[in-house]
């Protein structure tokens, strides 16, 4: 672009995946409570940013019960929960009733088989059959429980997974074995796909219900992946079409017909982010919405959750409010034609609703941090470029008279200068202009957007007046 006196209009994308990096100067572009989803044939040729879906009341708990684990099916008719030391029945209107004390220990597993829930909490195990929570004796130490063709599956604290006979919480052990393709301790099991993947530190063996012998399971050794591990037995869900898991490494993977594949091979600002937090605390949940499976990794200790999108590969970041608090949602399940959520605070369970734009009632920011803009944008490799104006392609005429607020940083992200406020119309204000001016000058720019109304906030496309000049 020549020095010239001509502002030239230059596109400047919307969407797109959140690369924070150590070089500031790189990339500190991100997505917050934002995803992407894709729009051919429309207004933008990429693709919009909506709005990720806020909580909605749906169901009270008791103060200080802190979610455990949402099952992901009903049983018996109701939905269960443990919150706090406390099992939990739900029918579809949100009554909870108490069903029983659960022993301390985190994170809960449970499994079904028609005539029985089966529940591992820390390192005991509890059958419900919809009348009676009962505690199971066994004569191992179950860590987590999974089920396959009318056999519960329940990996022990000395690494050997047992399977019970047809139909029953009965385990001989004979039906017993343990990944053994390589030598380090088993971490956790999930059923997908009608296989059974054994997740160790540093491979994952995969093993197929033959129906026949003792156990009547078989390695499938052809198809064991190498390298590739498990943080921790919580670090795993599933959508229909994938396994994903955090490993070992502290980097997200999925399974793909018996392949793992790294979420972040090409975002190298997620692996940094990731192998900087803890993993022994983190845990992955799955949900859809918009068409999408939508994929989150939470890390407890760092407080901070991370999503990514099945069908984009776009990774954003959920918060709970507008100071960026750690997410109150927890565990999910798709229960009574409703994505319910467990509150990581107390017993209570949202919904989890598009339509809805706050968290519980408090209001949350919708944000994105753009790519940046500099003279390798417009093939004039570092140059100072001067911009005019930047117009964004935005939903107005939608709420009342909140703003979409922007503001500039020119140090790569370090800081930001003050927020500009652009008005997005009254409710019917569909021709509103949504456009700011600013004369300044800049070797790298890196644009802000932020939205806290309680409307709906759709982004479609931005462009930018610019035009390369002196020093």
């Amino acid at each position: 672009m020549p020095i010239s006196t001509k502002f030239n209009k230059v596109p400047y994308t919307i969407a797109g995946d959140s690369f924070i990096s150590s070089a500031k100067d790189l990339s500190s572009q991100y997505t917050r409570n934002m995803l992407a989803i894709p729009a051919p044939n429309s207004l933008t040729d990429s693709a919009a940013l909506y709005s990720f879906p806020g909580q909605k009341a749906w169901s009270t708990g008791v103060a200080g019960e802190v979610d455990r684990g949402i099952y992901k099916q009903t049983f018996d008719g109701k939905g269960w929960k443990v919150s706090g030391s406390t099992l939990y029945s739900f029918d579809s209107a949100g009554t909870q009733t108490s069903q029983g004390a659960i022993g301390a220990g985190g994170l809960v597993s449970m499994a079904d088989n028609g005539n029985v829930l089966f529940i591992v909490a820390g390192t005991t195990a509890y059958t419900h059959d919809g009348t009676t929570l009962s505690t199971l004796s066994l004569t191992f130490t179950p860590v987590m429980v999974d089920y396959l063709n009318d056999q519960f599956i329940v990996l022990s604290s000395d690494s050997l997974v047992y399977i019970s006979d047809v139909g029953t919480t009965v385990f001989d052990p004979i039906n017993s074995f343990t990944a053994n393709s390589a030598s380090d301790l088993m971490v956790g099991i999930s059923v997908f796909n009608q296989f059974l993947f054994n997740f160790k530190g540093n491979n994952i063996e995969p093993w197929e219900n033959t129906g026949a012998g003792n156990p009547p399971f078989e390695r499938m050794s052809g198809a064991i992946i190498e390298n590739v591990g498990l943080a921790n037995k919580n670090a795993i869900a599933s959508t229909s079409e994938a396994l994903y898991f955090l490993g070992a490494d502290k980097l997200p993977y999925r399974i793909v017909n018996f392949q793992a594949q790294k979420l972040s091979d090409s975002n190298p600002g997620i692996s940094e982010l990731f192998k900087g937090y803890d993993k022994d605390n983190a845990f992955v949940e799955c949900f859809e919405i918009f068409g999408q499976d939508i994929i989150l990794f939470y890390f407890v200790i760092d407080k901070i959750v991370w999503a990514t999108s099945q069908e984009t590969g776009l990774w954003f970041k959920v918060d709970s409010d507008v100071n960026a608090t750690f997410y109150k949602g927890k565990t999910i399940a798709r229960l009574f034609d409703k994505d319910l959520i467990g509150d990581r605070e107390n017993g209570n369970i949202y919904e989890l609703d598009a339509a809805t734009y706050q968290n519980n009632g408090t209001a949350m920011a919708r944000e994105r941090v753009f790519r940046p803009m500099a003279g390798e944008t417009v093939g004039a490799p570092r140059a100072y470029l001067q911009m005019r104006l930047i117009q964004f392609a935005v939903e107005t005429g939608v709420g009342d008279t909140d703003s979409m607020m922007v503001s500039f940083s020119t140090n790569g992200g370090r800081s930001f200068g003050s927020e500009i406020w652009l008005s997005l119309g009254e409710v019917g204000d569909y021709l509103e202009k949504v456009e700011a001016y600013d004369n300044r000058k800049f070797k790298d720019l890196t644009v802000k957007i932020r939205y806290t109304g309680n409307t709906r906030f759709t982004l479609y496309d931005a462009a930018m007046y610019v035009r390369e000049c002196g020093k």
